[in-house]
């Protein structure tokens, strides 16, 4: 049986028309995709930033308070012991914290990044609340004590046998919470700076980032380098 032309015409133009619609239903799809890819690739970089500037923070505190201790130490009249001569913070470090969206970044960009990184908001926690904690014991110290009559940078006190006693657990606290961060804040210091230094190339590659990093003097916030970056935001004190 003969179809006419018509009807020919219609399976065409339907078929042409299904086509058509489905190419652009394709190409609406694949737009989508790609504004979500784009949404999801602004979002990695914002929290790599984000992430970024609180290593800075860690960092600066790590170099900071190594660079306090070392110089008390090496500075310190002979035969001191260390709550006599360290001077504890006025204003304690702000904590920090890692978001577990940083996290979750970090370990698409770099699993060994992430081991490297994971626990460091804690440490430089307990470095701020140790700080803390030994500003506490050579304030309790100072209590006890009769005030020091000073001459320069010397200060001299005269304690009787109860003072001393009364005062004497607190200073074998202060002066242990001093050795141990003496200990442990360089090392802090210098690890938070060589995984810094690992991170910022993974995460330029894996995120196609422009971001440079550079050291200042000792205890000088990090220096980072990215045309969306505000100039302002890398001048602030750790």
């Amino acid at each position: 049986m003969n179809l006419p032309d018509e009807f020919w015409a219609a399976v065409i133009g339907a078929v042409v028309g299904g086509l058509v619609a489905a190419l652009l239903q394709l190409l609406q799809q694949s737009h989508e995709r790609g504004v979500r890819q784009k949404e999801r690739l602004e979002q990695q970089r914002t929290l790599a930033y984000s992430l970024i500037y609180k290593l800075m923070t860690i960092s600066s505190t790590f170099t900071r308070v190594s660079h306090h201790l070392e110089r008390s130490f090496q500075e310190a009249p002979e035969g001191y012991e260390p709550w006599q001569f360290l001077e504890a913070y006025a204003t304690p470090h702000q904590h920090v914290s890692f978001s577990s969206d940083e996290m979750t970044m970090l370990l698409r960009v770099s699993v060994e990044s992430f081991n490297d990184i994971v626990a460091l908001d804690g440490i430089h926690n307990a470095l701020s609340d140790t700080l803390v904690a030994y500003g506490n014991k050579r304030e309790k110290i100072t209590e006890l004590l009769p005030p020091a009559m000073v001459n320069g940078r010397i200060g001299t006190i005269v304690v009787t046998h109860e003072q001393i006693m009364a005062a004497r657990p607190f200073i074998i606290q202060a002066n242990g919470i001093a050795r141990d961060l003496r200990a442990h804040a360089s090392r802090d210091a210098e690890r938070a700076w060589k995984v810094m230094r690992a991170l910022v190339p993974r995460i330029n590659l894996k995120l196609d980032m422009k971001v440079a990093i550079g050291q200042k003097d000792p205890g000088e916030w990090l220096e980072v380098a990215d045309p969306s970056l505000s100039p302002a935001n890398t001048s602030r004190d750790g």
